[in-house]
């Protein structure tokens, strides 16, 4: 190929203008050798050259005014500069620019380039005056103005208990809380990367991706329960009447004490955050299973004191007396605490006075039709229609067969009949 340097056999070469001294019959004394020919078009050591340069890259001038100048026309800043690229280049090379030149594509090309810029920057009149919150988007600044928004943030940390590591499950993967029963004795997986395996080698660690993502997913609640926590205590009762913030902080007392019971149950040790947190003390050292424990009583208590026996159907899905009487009662029995006011007796006792029944045929409650019976005492809610889907997959399976990969074990069954 032609270069510029190197001409082509069939003359056709954009050649560079030194080629017109080459040896022609006319110009036979010349040390340029003739245009065309193989022996011309080989590589040789006649058209090395060397490449070596020194060169000014860039150069810059500048003076920036003083505050007391600007001041006085309020700017700022204001700065002028001249710069210049590519200034000068000391090099023995002809025709090319040498930081090209072992391509040979590249003409011996000067680029100077003289700019003068004036950079200003106008202050503002009032601090505020850039911070404008958003028209269209919800953000801390126009949130919290009514009732509709407390229940959209309480409805946010609802939304928490759907993931994947907890109640919404996974058809393949880890299927959340249940998926514990394959590292225990109530049932087997046999897919080794789904956790059970690993947790039977020992290399089950806390930055495996099950044990991690329930951390995160409820953390990631509380941060949001917290939140509604600390606004609805403090938003106006000219917003929200006294009986629904109750009821709010009832939702919210709840829901904290499921998350931490269940951050105690599967870490016993963790940091008991109960503040909406900032950048400053976004790290905190972990509290005992005995504070953990503590908080979850005494959010129970509040929770219990403040939520309605039950709920109208509009709402059905948020947590009632009944649901923080049944949570109290298992956190009580997890730690064997059966008597006393809030022992597990009285707690039961109370939870049974609220309505509740066996339903009588135990198969119907895994049914859309009953998933409303007196027995359910709290269940998490996920949308169901033709138009969405119904968000869980903990009871997915594949097409035209059951779930496979976690099966429950005969002890499991042997032990739910008593038997």
């Amino acid at each position: 190929m032609g270069n510029g340097n190197l001409p082509m056999p069939d003359n056709r070469s954009n050649a560079l203008d030194y080629w017109i001294n080459r040896w022609t019959p006319e110009n036979p004394s010349t040390s340029l050798p003739r245009v065309g020919g193989q022996n011309n078009t080989r590589v040789s050591s006649f058209y090395v050259q060397d490449v070596s340069y020194l060169r000014l890259k860039s150069l810059e001038l500048g003076y920036s005014l003083p505050n007391s100048v600007t001041e006085k026309i309020n700017i700022t800043k204001l700065r002028v500069f001249v710069g210049a690229q590519n200034l000068v280049t000391f090099t023995g090379l002809e025709y090319f620019d040498p930081e090209g030149a072992s391509g040979g594509h590249y003409n011996n090309m000067k680029k100077i380039i003289l700019a003068v810029c004036i950079a200003l920057t106008f202050t503002n009149c009032n601090n505020d005056y850039l911070e404008t919150p958003s028209l269209t988007q919800i953000a801390e600044g126009n949130f919290w103005q009514s009732e509709k928004d407390a229940f959209l943030a309480l409805n946010g940390v609802y939304s928490a208990l759907q993931s994947r590591s907890m109640y919404g499950g996974n058809l393949n993967g880890w299927q959340g809380f249940p998926g514990f029963d394959n590292i225990g004795d109530n049932a087997f997986n046999q897919f080794k990367w789904e956790g059970p395996g690993v947790f039977m080698e020992g290399t089950l660690d806390p930055s495996s991706g099950p044990i991690e993502a329930i951390w995160l997913d409820l953390y990631r609640g509380i941060a949001r329960v917290n939140a509604v926590i600390k606004n609805v205590e403090i938003i106006s009762e000219d917003l929200v009447s006294l009986e629904t913030k109750q009821e709010l902080l009832g939702q919210a007392y709840f829901l904290r004490g499921l998350m931490y019971f269940n951050l105690a149950v599967y870490f016993e040790e963790a940091p008991l955050i109960t503040e909406p947190q900032t950048l400053e003390n976004a790290y905190i050292p972990k509290n005992t299973y005995a504070e953990i424990t503590a908080q979850i009583v005494e959010d129970l208590k509040s929770a219990v004191d403040y939520l309605p026996p039950t709920q109208p159907n509009d709402l059905y899905g948020y947590a009632t007396k009944g649901a923080a009487l049944g949570l109290f009662a298992r956190v009580q029995l997890y730690n064997k605490q059966y008597n006393g006011q809030f022992g597990v007796l009285a707690l039961t006792e109370q939870a049974m006075g609220l309505g509740y029944s066996l339903h009588p045929n135990y198969g119907e409650l895994f049914t859309p039709e009953n998933e409303k019976s007196n027995e359910i005492v709290f269940s998490i809610r996920f949308l169901r229609g033709d138009d969405t889907s119904n968000g869980e997959i903990f009871s997915g399976t594949f097409a035209g067969s059951p779930k496979v990969d976690q099966r429950p074990m005969p002890n499991l069954a042997n032990d739910y009949y008593c038997t």
